[in-house]
């Protein structure tokens, strides 16, 4: 899988540009507040038609534009398709080879695997860890986007109802909503976690020993059983008996909104006792058993988008990185050091600055 170029019209800080990809390793360099982040995340929103830094899409159009245009060609399986994206002020529209589409069609057309060295996963708050890994399911099966929009969809309904009062009878259709899409959210999260650690398993020892034991869980809210068969009456029962609080409170208390990832080494909760070297080991491997999953399903690789790779990775960690990627697949690393094409001399290098993209030629 292969994005083949961007064009943006009105996106963050670019006029308008276009620009033609390298098939394997693209580096874009420059300065801080060039928009060198900005051309990774209209890749990742022209996959997902989601920002993956902010919920407002107003702050993707440029100041002083009413819209904003992302479009690029996208190679998969020797097929070529244009994906385009129009913004304004009251939301976007989706085009699939020129067809406005909604985004059931739009989704799974270009899958995307993000290494960010500031994510928050280990050590911010729990919805940052399930934002991480709603996007890792994200990145293997892109319809998983609607069932977390029909998940909050129901959560915004149900909460309004809390707020204001309801009939027994409004009360229980609503209920079985909740139920029936937040255990939607919970098997595709415990599916996920449970095949991840097997991969991790595989992975481990590019930064720990054989022996480490690195685990990955869900905690939930209620607690669920092992088997799933009871997991309907058990989420009924207990919204039954938190039924006052949660009219007292005008939210509901309880459901995959409440999650958190708890990630153990050895026993140790990483969140609070790793080391800055053990959880960045940690996100480097997660990534790439996110990577495996993908091609053991697909049979091809996804696109890999890495911010600032340099800047939170000593060079050996950065080596064991990039040494393990397929060297089929496409990748995205942004630095503000020119030194890093030096190491990958089969990069394509474009250097980022004041909003203008120039590609600059091998040295």
């Amino acid at each position: 899988m292969k994005i083949l170029n961007i064009y943006l019209e009105n996106f963050r800080n670019f006029s308008k540009i276009n620009i033609n990809f390298g098939s394997h390793t693209n580096i874009l360099v420059g300065k801080n507040a060039q928009g060198k982040t900005n051309i990774l995340e209209s890749i990742y929103f022209l996959a997902y038609s989601k920002s993956y830094r902010t919920s407002f899409m107003e702050n993707l159009i440029k100041r002083g534009s009413q819209n904003a245009c992302v479009s690029g060609m996208i190679n998969s399986d020797n097929y070529t398709q244009e994906l385009l994206i129009l913004i304004d002020n009251n939301g976007k529209q989706l085009y699939k080879e020129k067809k406005l589409v909604d985004l059931a069609n739009y989704l799974g057309n270009l899958q995307i695997v993000l290494y960010d060295p500031f994510t928050l996963i280990l050590s911010g708050l729990p919805r940052e860890r399930r934002r991480y890994i709603d996007r890792a399911i994200v990145s293997l099966n892109s319809k998983y986007l609607v069932d977390l929009a029909n998940y909050n969809r129901v959560i915004k309904q149900r909460n309004l109802l809390l707020k204001r009062g309801y009939s027994n009878k409004e009360g229980e259709v609503w209920d079985e909503q909740f139920i029936k899409h937040a255990i939607v959210i919970w098997e595709m999260r415990f599916e996920h976690l449970n095949k991840l650690c097997k991969e991790i398993e595989k992975l481990k020892t590019i930064f720990f020993k054989s022996n480490d034991e690195l685990q990955i869980g869900l905690k939930t809210y209620p607690l669920l059983s092992m088997s799933r068969d009871v997991w309907y009456e058990e989420i009924k029962s207990n919204i039954k008996l938190i039924n006052q609080k949660e009219r007292e409170a005008g939210f509901t208390l309880v459901g995959p909104h409440r999650d958190d990832i708890i990630i153990m080494l050895n026993g140790m909760d990483m969140r609070s006792y790793g080391s800055s070297g053990q959880l960045k080991a940690i996100l480097i491997l997660l990534t790439l058993a996110q990577i495996n999953m993908f091609y053991s399903i697909y049979n091809e690789y996804p696109v890999l988008i890495c911010d600032d790779v340099d800047t939170e990775l000593d060079e050996e960690k950065l080596d064991s990185f990039l040494s393990s990627l397929g060297v089929e697949m496409q990748i995205f690393l942004t630095t503000t050091k020119k030194e890093l094409s030096n190491r990958i001399p089969t990069a394509e290098v474009y250097e980022v600055q004041n909003g203008e993209v120039s590609r600059l030629e091998a040295s």
